[in-house]
């Protein structure tokens, strides 16, 4: 593919974001960008630019594309419930290395009522990033936004199960060892599925330190302090690894 200004790059790449953000299939968008890639790459020689070819502003011409595309349900049924999953998957497997072993209605209704809004959320900012120009601020301020607010409505959540009562269920040792080998069999499950090792990296780098950090010689501060220092050394190494194959890539195709 021949290249295009940065305007036009930069539209596909945000059309790309919208049309999938909003449910549609990847497939078909993927062929609507590809040959709009080829219209702006003639248009451009000819001196022309987005706008000449759209006819409209940017939002709006992505707002009536999606409307004429139907919603992949079938996709949607196949990752909305991994991203939920994955998410609860997270939450109890901390929990059960932190030695939790009730949980409250409120908890096992709230937690997944969450995981789904935040799911939407993430959706909705995604497309208003998309669709408009945000500015450097904007775009931050947006992104900040998406991860300010679910920690709110999970503090809340907290705040709300210590404010009132609600009838819990107790776990016993069967039910702690489910609770403990189901999200790690998903993880691997996930992994393979999707071909990504970053299912299982991800769990590694956060739950290992909790559980090799309490076996050392050392407590208190210093404790929190290792625990830190190694989740988040882990995920430097993860992302400078992350980065690495992308520029080994790039190399490649280049």
């Amino acid at each position: 593919m021949e290249n295009l200004s940065k305007e036009s790059s930069r539209f596909l790449e945000n059309l790309r974001l919208y049309l999938i953000s909003s449910g549609k299939n990847e497939t078909e968008t993927e062929a609507i960008v590809e040959e709009l890639h080829d219209h702006l790459s003639e248009a451009e020689k000819q001196g022309k630019n987005v706008k000449d070819i759209i006819g409209q502003s940017p939002k709006a011409y992505m707002e009536q594309l999606s409307g004429e595309m139907e919603i992949d349900f079938k996709a949607m049924a196949r990752y909305i419930p991994l991203i939920v999953f994955g998410g609860m998957a997270y939450y109890v497997l901390g929990d059960m290395i932190d030695g939790k072993r009730s949980y409250s209605m409120i908890e096992l209704i709230g937690y997944p009522a969450l995981s789904v809004a935040f799911l939407f959320m993430v959706a909705a900012g995604f497309r208003a990033l998309a669709s408009r120009s945000w500015g450097k601020v904007g775009e931050y301020s947006v992104c900040g936004a998406l991860g300010i607010i679910p920690i709110a409505m999970f503090i809340g959540l907290i705040f709300l199960d210590r404010s009132v009562a609600s009838p819990s269920i107790a776990l016993n040792d069967t039910a702690v060892l489910t609770a403990t080998i189901v999200p790690i069999l998903f993880f691997i499950g996930a992994a393979i599925w999707m071909k990504t090792w970053l299912f299982i990296a991800i769990p590694a780098i956060l739950f290992l330190p909790r559980l090799v950090v309490p076996w050392l010689s050392i407590g208190g501060e210093t404790s929190l302090i290792v625990e830190s220092v190694l989740i988040f050394g882990g995920m430097a190494v993860l992302l400078f690894l992350m980065n690495k194959k992308d520029n080994n890539k790039s190399a490649h195709h280049g």
